[in-house]
């Protein structure tokens, strides 16, 4: 799929301009590229405030360099066209990988398949969470509402039943691991380990993509898939964030709320905007943090050391982690 695809997918749902050339949305009021990360350059931020205001975005977020000195910004990412379960850092993801491959079946799937049997693994992981599930015809119109170009779906099968699945999606030469569920009972087959792994493998050293990325770091949370990505060979690939405030923003920033909010209760009253804003906070501390200039530096030098823990869902999609909501 092409980037004016994508864009021209995305404006069926979020609002899409153009700022010299390249395609950004607003998802939750905040502004971000569609382009790949890799592949950006600097913004005039004249032209971005002119989008804030147009869209109704709080702020915008964008990087534009890629593969810099480590600091305060990344994305996870596998990227190596030799990828293989021997080079992973951590024994134990090898372990589980090889594991997986022993007890499971990954294939990649079209949409039809996904929207008939893939919603055991949704609705499991859903009660996991202690959400409730949408209906199987609900989650049904869901997938075949995703179907484009570039929308791509894997499975996992234990013992021929639905284990775990997951969705990406491919625009010119990257991979955005945009979602995946997976069911509980399963987890002892390492589904999670052999899909990633084989899907992962399938897109590098077949397809010639780029890289395959799960996203941008996550500021206020930890995220268990994030450090079992690591642990599957993934790694960080630092950029220096930029980010431009609205009016509003920048008052609300600007006022302490998200410092001493909590202590006269507007955690109780309003916990979701707390939360965005204390992003928001983070977000423009990070890219204060960026503003010395980077010098890029070899993949090796960057290796992350595994955190050891254990697989979990839902990869966020394309830049969209959570961290600033609507």
């Amino acid at each position: 799929m092409t980037l004016d695809e994508y864009a021209k997918h995305m404006a069926k749902t979020y609002p899409v301009v153009w700022i010299d050339g390249v395609p950004w949305r607003t998802t939750r009021r905040m502004l971000e590229p569609l382009a790949a990360p890799h592949t950006m350059k600097p913004v005039d931020r004249t032209k971005v405030r002119q989008a804030i205001r147009e869209t109704g975005a709080l702020l915008a977020r964008w990087n534009d360099a890629w593969d810099t000195a480590p600091g305060e910004w990344w994305w996870l990412c596998a990227d190596d066209p030799n990828y293989d379960v021997e080079k992973f850092p951590s024994s134990r993801g090898r372990r589980d990988v090889r594991a997986g491959l022993r007890r499971c079946e990954v294939q990649q799937v079209d949409i039809h398949w996904m929207a008939n049997r893939g919603y055991e693994p949704y609705a499991a992981a859903m009660n996991r969470y202690g959400s409730q599930p949408k209906s199987r015809e609900s989650f049904a119109a869901g997938i075949m509402e995703m179907d484009m170009a570039g929308s791509e779906w894997w499975a996992c099968l234990v013992d021929g039943e639905p284990a775990s699945w997951a969705h990406l999606i491919v625009v010119e030469n990257t991979a955005y691991l945009s979602g995946s569920k997976s069911d509980p009972k399963h987890y002892k087959a390492r589904p999670n380990n052999a899909m990633c792994y084989v899907l992962t493998k399938k897109y590098l050293c077949n397809r010639g993509i780029k890289y395959i990325t799960d996203g941008v770091r996550v500021l206020l949370h930890e995220t268990q898939f994030q450090d079992f990505l690591e642990d599957m060979g993934y790694r960080r690939i630092y950029c220096p964030l930029r980010v431009e405030l609205s009016p509003l923003a920048a008052l609300a920033i600007g006022s302490g709320l998200g410092r001493w909010g909590r202590y006269v209760g507007l955690g109780k009253l309003a916990p979701a905007r707390l939360a965005q804003l204390q992003a928001a906070m983070r977000l423009v501390q990070v890219a204060r943090a960026c503003r010395a200039p980077a010098q890029a530096q070899p993949a090796a030098a960057q290796a992350q050391p595994a955190r050891g823990r254990e697989a979990a869902d839902d990869p966020a999609a394309p830049g969209s982690e959570g961290d600033v909501g609507d």
